[in-house]
């Protein structure tokens, strides 16, 4: 098992990907509570962002958000203040990936799996995230674990 497999299995008390063994593909044995589960956010590769919709009107879908003050504040620290009212499509790549991240100051979930979160993103960008994941993983909030390395 190597990558997203491996990462997944590691997760101490959550059941591991199980691979199939014909296609190489992992499937999910618990996706259903996964999925649905407050404690988990999952940011892909892809922003996974409504390309016609404004940076704001993702938020708030995605978060099923009414406070526009927070959503606006989380577009802000993510580095998009006065980019709220702008179809996603007409953004760069980065500013797309920034919407999508941007759901990190929002989120309360416990555990965050964050697919590549630096593609496309500038550099001032990058510090942005690099912070907001400190002080996610200070360590009075959460438990570091070793996940050994499996052939």
């Amino acid at each position: 098992m190597r990558g997203k497999p491996l990462s997944c299995a590691c997760l101490p008390g959550w059941p591991a990907l199980m691979p199939e063994k014909s296609t190489g593909r992992a499937a999910l044995c618990i996706a259903c509570a996964i999925a649905t589960s407050k404690n988990l956010l999952w940011i892909g590769h892809k922003p996974g962002i409504k390309a016609r919709l404004t940076a704001m009107e993702n938020l708030r879908f995605l978060h099923q958000h009414d406070d526009i003050a927070q959503c606006r504040e989380a577009l802000k620290k993510a580095g998009l203040a006065g980019f709220d009212d702008i179809p996603v499509n007409q953004l760069s790549a980065g500013q797309q990936q920034r919407v999508a991240l941007s759901r990190l100051w929002l989120t309360r979930a416990r555990l965050w799996i964050l697919d590549e979160p630096f593609t496309a993103v500038d550099t001032e960008g990058v510090e942005r995230l690099i912070q907001r994941m400190a002080q996610h993983t200070e360590p009075r909030r959460h438990r570091h674990f070793h996940c050994p390395s499996i052939n």
